[in-house]
């Protein structure tokens, strides 16, 4: 795009008018938009025409590239409301975040934003003022959350770039269910300055800001420039360190520069003189992983021993060394422990969305209700691993968090020594969810299902998110009646059995390879903490070693054409 512009195939302004026209189609197929700055977007695009036009210059490495923001992130002129309609009265935002600064001052222009779920704590994207965004593969399935209009638009075409959120795979899961890439990066390595404020107080799990993209190479692109902005050379640098976050925020941000060298991971590989290792997990121990996501992962690994063979190794991990179900009792017992009335506070005069009512229910109940509920589902239903995750899901004094947050601690530690070390693993390729995207409030009652997210969250692990495949409906077909030959290879034991009931067993199961035929299918890449440079490398050597496999930029616009010339 920016080559185009440099080269007079086009101008910033016809390039914003462009995906103006495809963002109004993205909008009417799924939902994504909340706000639009067209105006303000046309004219800073004539203002870098016109400085083009006089210096022959451009402005910087993103000279004039249209992108979109979660409504969560001020941008000035327009309204934050995160899906609520009392936030309405507070006026349209004065400053833009930080994230959207550090796009702009590389020449980027921000021209809409995009839906987010109610309290922004669910895998759908819904709320009472703006309605129910589509997934535009097919819009009667979701798009996923929190993030979930961003990655619409995305995959639809809509915008070249996305800034989204994460605190419990609301980069990610979208990602996956719409079969785009995302980074969550570690805290401290991004700018949050600018983010809502509507959940204050709570840093015991942190929220990250991370980009999305249509293909890998922008992705890396986007982390260098923020990078280099950040964290500035001696030899480059008119401000200190401190001076140029400042800029951005006033945050103090962890002194990580750019590690250039692992963004070519075979090559730092072969430098150290020992191949790369990988993990891989085909279950977290709580849910059942359905039949499509397995073989995303064991496509993943195949591809890249096919193309790298000696230069990669992988290494199972069991569902007791990932303990997604304590991830997921450490999370919600984090999360909920305020009951989450931090959250619930903003939503009046709204009715609670479908999507939240399971988790504000059971934190709200009261003592005895609980221990029978938990009683119940323990030794009635004999699901121990959903009593495990929900009986710790209450109000806590500050005691209580003291003491969730010190399990948290320990938990670091087992995965640091007892899989990171363990195994000297480089990375590890996972799914990103139990199932590809649902039906329309298909996640309302498996909140549960984001341990494979949720526990890089606790971990504080960078992660990118690829799309590997779409659902074959007879590769993937599967239900507890006729089980799938991929579910022979995960040990799928001690896992929920209320929610493998309601994924694959029940009347009207959410999981459906015919449904859900040709819904991308995305993985997890994650490395240790801070090292975002060493995900994007690996990423990037399974992203080449896929192969061209129908996703990244304008291939929703080829889809779509293909089917209205057949």
């Amino acid at each position: 795009m920016v080559a185009g512009v440099q080269n007079g195939k086009w101008t910033a302004t016809e390039l914003l008018e462009a995906f103006i026209r495809s963002t109004r189609r993205a909008q009417r197929r799924t939902n994504c938009v909340t706000e639009v700055a067209f105006d303000s977007a046309l004219q800073r695009a004539a203002e870098l025409d016109a400085e083009f036009e006089q210096t022959g210059k451009l402005s910087g490495a993103l000279h004039g590239v249209p992108f979109s923001l979660k409504d969560c992130y001020h941008l000035e002129g327009t309204h934050l409301t995160i899906g609520f309609s009392s936030w309405l009265k507070n006026g349209r935002s004065t400053e833009s975040a930080a994230i959207v600064r550090l796009a702009e001052a590389h020449g980027a222009v921000c021209f809409v934003q995009t839906n987010v779920p109610q309290t922004m704590i669910a895998i759908d994207s819904r709320n009472p003022l703006f309605g129910q965004t589509g997934n535009p593969w097919q819009p009667q399935h979701v798009a996923g959350g929190s993030s979930g209009g961003e990655a619409a638009l995305l995959a639809a075409d809509g915008s070249a770039f996305g800034i989204g959120s994460d605190i419990g795979g609301s980069l990610r899961i979208p990602a996956h269910f719409c079969g785009i890439y995302s980074l969550k990066p570690s805290s401290g390595r991004y700018p949050n300055a600018g983010n809502a404020k509507y959940n204050e107080g709570f840093h015991s799990i942190h929220v990250v800001t991370g980009p999305m993209t249509r293909s890998l190479a922008d992705l890396e692109l986007l982390h260098r420039l923020n990078m280099e902005t950040l964290h500035p050379t001696e030899e480059s640098a008119t401000l200190s360190l401190r001076e140029t976050q400042l800029q951005y925020g006033a945050e103090s941000l962890v002194p990580a520069p750019l590690r250039p060298l692992w963004l070519d991971a075979l090559g730092a590989a072969e430098k150290r003189g020992r191949p790369l290792r990988f993990g891989y997990f085909l279950t977290d121990g709580l849910s059942r992983t359905s039949p499509a996501c397995i073989r995303a992962v064991l496509a993943a690994k195949t591809a890249l021993e096919r193309k790298h063979g000696k230069h990669v190794e992988f290494v199972e991990l069991q569902a007791s060394e990932v303990r997604g179900a304590h991830a997921m009792r450490l999370f919600l017992s984090i999360v909920g422990c305020d009951r989450f009335h931090s959250s619930r506070k903003h939503i009046a005069p709204d009715a609670v969305d479908p999507a939240m009512k399971l988790a504000f229910l059971l934190p709200s109940l009261p003592s005895l209700i609980r221990k029978l509920f938990v009683f119940i589902v323990r030794y009635i239903i004999r699901d121990r691993a959903f009593a495990y995750v929900v009986e710790r899901a209450f109000k806590k004094t500050a005691g209580g968090l003291i003491d969730a947050q010190a399990e948290n601690d320990d938990f670091v530690e087992h995965w640091n020594v007892h899989v990171w070390q363990r195994h000297r693993l480089d990375g590890i390729v996972c799914p990103v969810f139990a199932l590809p995207a649902p039906l329309h409030h298909g996640t309302d009652e498996i909140s549960g299902a984001v341990a494979p997210t949720a526990l890089f969250n606790l971990l504080d692990n960078p992660a990118v998110t690829l799309p590997v495949l779409r659902v074959d409906a007879q590769l993937d077909a599967a239900s507890n009646s006729k089980p799938s030959p991929y579910w022979q290879q995960a040990n799928f034991k001690d896992t929920s059995k209320l929610l493998a009931y309601r994924m694959y067993g029940s009347g009207s199961p959410i999981y459906s390879a015919t449904r859900m035929a040709g819904l991308p299918v995305g993985v997890q890449v994650v490395t240790q903490r801070y090292e975002e440079e060493k995900a994007l490398g690996l990423a990037r050597l399974l992203d080449e070693a896929l192969g061209e496999r129908g996703f990244g930029p304008g291939a929703f616009s080829r889809a779509q054409q293909a089917k209205l010339q057949a």
